[in-house]
């Protein structure tokens, strides 16, 4: 038993965080300023995948399974992002890019249940469409300084990792905390000192990430909803930390912040827990039995 919590531990934990890590820094003064800082915040997407295919190996093509999909919608991500990181950018193809990624992603995970809809996996769909709105436009908007919206992506990952496990989804709460190591090693380049900023390849790969995971959790999973909901006010922290005194220090604002997120995820895992709390007795009575 050891041995395999070992395991766990190195494939979601240490490879994203080490492999992220080394990525930005190899990014950074492999390319030149310019081009390296540019496209740093790639290393988030690309870590995740590293951890992924060493967790499940690299599917094939065209993709199965959702979880098959998930590996796709990153990369493609990742690429399509920073591709608009080196380009000029009009501000057309990012608006039209925020609409339209978020739409993909939850239409090709439902794409299953869309081939014969009904009222209620429409809404659903819409709701997932919103809410992916919601968590690209939040990471965008925390891009300034960088450490914002890691900080953001690593608490909702977090979060939303340890819902997944209670609600007894364990592969995705392990691909959630492997986002959540993988931001990790790109904040550490960008606290105290902001380096590199976040752009659109960690948004469009690293934030698709998430929302593939949580749309597949919402889709084809047992867990809590309601606990899940709870996770997205992370989002809208720093709208709450820009105001607070200590959050004008730079070095302590990213600390603040990741204070202001804990409260959310506090609430979410615990109605995560008391929503399977009855599954944790019949596994204690039986175990005891046993």
């Amino acid at each position: 038993m050891e041995e395999v919590l070992r395991a766990v531990f190195i494939e979601s934990v240490v490879l994203p965080l080490a492999a992220s890590l080394a990525l930005t820094g190899a990014l950074r003064f492999g390319l030149g300023r310019a081009r390296g800082e540019a496209l740093a915040s790639l290393s988030i997407a690309v870590a995740f995948l590293i951890a992924y295919a060493a967790i499940l190996t690299w599917p094939g093509f065209p993709p199965v399974s959702s979880g098959q999909k998930l590996a796709y919608i990153v990369l493609f991500g990742l690429l399509g992002g920073a591709a608009i990181d080196l380009a000029a950018r009009p501000p057309w193809l990012k608006r039209t890019v925020a609409v339209l990624w978020p739409a993909v992603i939850v239409a090709w995970i439902a794409w299953p249940h869309l081939k014969s809809p009904t009222t209620e996996i429409l809404i659903t769909s819409a709701v997932l469409w919103v809410v992916g709105l919601f968590v690209l436009d939040r990471l965008r908007a925390g891009r300034a300084p960088a450490a914002t919206a890691a900080v953001v992506l690593l608490a909702s990952a977090v979060g939303a990792s340890l819902v997944a496990l209670l609600g007894a989804a364990e592969l995705y709460a392990q691909l959630l905390g492997v986002l959540a190591a993988a931001t990790g090693g790109f904040l550490l380049w960008n606290w105290p000192v902001p380096r590199h900023p976040f752009g659109e390849a960690a948004v469009l790969g690293a934030g698709g990430a998430f929302l593939s995971s949580v749309t597949i959790l919402v889709l084809f999973s047992d867990i809590s909803i309601l606990a899940l909901a709870f996770v997205l006010p992370v989002f809208g922290a720093p709208l709450l930390v820009q105001r607070l005194p200590l959050a004008r220090k730079r070095t302590l604002a990213p600390v603040v912040l990741g204070a202001i997120c804990l409260i959310p995820v506090t609430v979410a895992v615990a109605i995560a827990f008391s929503s399977n709390a009855g599954v944790f007795e019949l596994i204690e009575r039986d175990s005891t039995n046993s």
